[in-house]
């Protein structure tokens, strides 16, 4: 068993937007709790991150995580809302970034992501010849591989999202209990349902895109295209009424606040996530 803690839940201009006067976002100022939402990050256990979002340090601050014990992220994509460079390269600022002589690997940090995620860590060093690139131990990986962080295991899946980068999805699991985190995707493609088709085993929790809300998908996935996936993983017996179902990556182009959204997909046995919520896989 292990740990999914959703740091933000929102897509790339939160919720509200940051600087968005639209009707939606302005029934989420006005009430507030979970309408509120941060750009996507996710925490695995203590020690995993999956993505670095650009709110990040509010995040941490506001549920109490200690990011100094992050050992591995795991890139989907490097879109900004997902990749916070800066951030990133901190960790690599002896000045930023203070570990104790005793620390292990010094401070060092695993960082799994494709090939785009390789160049932007090239160019944060270029920009900053100072810093100290042993920090950042980077491993290319694309749809398809499997790799281990932290003792878990990831399968990567790829996304249907942003046209011009191999952007990817990941089964999770530690060999007992699983998760398929299928975040800022349009419909899955079929390498992806043949990657999951492989690995053949239940999954606990499922956390889909649902960017559009009840509109129809694009780059991202709205309710009708969630339904589909989940009908087609029942199909494969791949999730049963005892699995988790969640819609994360929310947005204010949906039109509604995420509060009158998740009273439309009761029915449907399906949760909205929200900044904050951590689930046991």
């Amino acid at each position: 068993m292990f740990s999914l803690t959703f740091l933000g839940t929102g897509a790339a201009e939160g919720f509200p937007g940051v600087f968005c006067a639209c009707p939606a976002c302005e029934r989420a100022r006005i009430a507030g709790g979970r309408n509120l939402k941060t750009r996507s990050c996710s925490l695995v256990d203590e020690t995993i991150l999956i993505d670095l979002s650009p709110d990040i340090l509010p995040q941490a601050l506001a549920l109490g995580i200690n990011l100094s014990k992050i050992t591995s992220i795991v890139f989907t994509h490097t879109h900004a809302d997902h990749l916070n460079l800066y951030a990133l390269m901190s960790r690599a600022n002896k000045n930023a970034s203070i570990f104790p002589d005793t620390a292990s690997r010094k401070g060092a940090i695993d960082v799994f992501g494709n090939r785009a995620v390789g160049r932007a860590i090239e160019q944060g060093f270029i920009e900053n010849p100072a810093f100290c690139e042993e920090r950042i131990i980077y491993h290319p990986i694309k749809a398809g591989d499997s790799f281990k962080a932290d003792g878990l295991n990831f399968h990567a899946l790829p996304a249907n999202h942003k046209k011009d980068e191999n952007c990817l999805l990941f089964i999770i699991e530690d060999g007992a209990d699983s998760l398929l985190y299928a975040n800022d995707t349009g419909i899955l493609a079929e390498q992806s349902y043949d990657i999951i088709r492989e690995y053949g085993k239940r999954f606990d929790v499922v956390s889909l895109d649902c960017a559009r809300g009840l509109l129809p998908g694009d780059g991202h996935m709205g309710l009708a295209e969630d339904l589909a996936t989940i009908e087609r993983l029942h199909a494969m017996g791949l999730i049963d009424a005892s699995s988790t179902l969640l819609l994360n990556h929310f947005s204010h182009m949906s039109g509604i606040t995420p509060d009158e959204f998740s009273d439309q997909i009761k029915e449907y046995g399906l949760s909205l996530t929200y900044d904050g919520l951590q689930v046991k896989v």
